[in-house]
């Protein structure tokens, strides 16, 4: 959710857990445009090499309050360029904007 204003960023998280709740399973790399009016995502499984560093507290809450400890996907919601519309794996896409944004998996 980088560059999102902190309500806009909530809100989609919302959005997206609601509509998983009624059955939406992203593809990976596949776009949506149900989720932003101005803008579609896009979704990647996230690596378990990024496990540790980014979602700490949810490598924590597996490993200490399930029994057997269990593991558990991770998606990541990935943004386009607001000017371009295109996606970090797509040529063109302004490579500056690769640590605002660092990819945790590929897009298929």
């Amino acid at each position: 959710m980088c560059a999102l204003e902190e309500e806009t960023a909530y809100a989609l998280v919302d959005e997206i857990a609601r509509a998983m709740k009624q059955g939406f399973r992203p593809k990976p790399g596949v776009r949506y445009d149900q989720f932003l009016e101005e803008a579609a995502v896009a979704f990647v499984r996230v690596e378990t090499q990024f496990y540790e560093p980014v979602l700490e507290h949810a490598v924590w809450y597996y490993s200490h309050h399930l029994s057997p400890p269990q593991a558990f996907p991770a998606i990541q919601c990935v943004l386009p360029h607001r000017g371009s519309g295109l996606l970090p794996w797509e040529g063109g896409y302004p490579t500056h904007l690769d640590d605002m944004q660092p990819l945790l998996g590929h897009p298929g």
